[in-house]
C-alpha cells in the first residue's frame, strides 16, 4: 500500500487516502492529488526508513 497525503501551501492537510501498489493505481493516485490543484512536488519516504 501507498499512503499519499495532500499538503496545501500553508502546510495544511488536505486529504489522505491509501492506494495500491499496481500500474492502476499509480494512476488513481494521480488523478486524487489534482484534485487538490496542481502538484508542484510529491515525496516518497522509502521502506528503509522503518
Amino acid at each position: 500500500m501507498h499512503v499519499a497525503v495532500a499538503v496545501g501551501t500553508w502546510g495544511v492537510q488536505l486529504g489522505h487516502h491509501s492506494f495500491a501498489t499496481d500500474a492502476g493505481s499509480y494512476q488513481q493516485l494521480i488523478a486524487w492529488a489534482t484534485r487538490f490543484g496542481p502538484v508542484e512536488a510529491f515525496g516518497i519516504e522509502g521502506t528503509g526508513s522503518y
